[in-house]
């Protein structure tokens, strides 16, 4: 199985493909509900993320973690990855940057 027959397989990938043309702005931007809709299926697993963290202000978090992968959701496709594990990824690399920009 090839990387792109992967790709066209995975669930999320038109999820990140409606991101990554908000965030190039396309002729047809989304709609804020049609961008909710992208990001509402990644939200228990960036909570999850932030829970196991054990971050003060998850929400904060997940919002930091929401706003890298809107930022580079462009260039997921390149990866080979399914989109799901880039996001995972992704908000954990955030993950890691805004616990250490709150620290005391």
């Amino acid at each position: 199985m090839t990387s792109n027959v992967m790709i066209s397989a995975d669930s999320d990938a038109a999820l990140l493909r409606t991101l990554a043309g908000s965030r190039m702005g396309g002729a047809s931007l989304p709609t804020a509900d049609e961008l909710g809709q992208c990001v509402r299926p990644f939200l228990p697993v960036l909570f999850a993320l932030a829970d196991r963290a054990g971050v003060a202000d998850r929400e904060a978090a997940v919002f930091a973690m929401l706003d890298e992968v809107q930022h580079w959701c462009h260039c997921w496709e390149s990866t080979g990855l399914p989109a799901r594990a880039w996001v995972v990824g992704m908000a954990q690399k955030r993950l890691r940057q805004y616990q250490l920009s709150n620290q005391h």
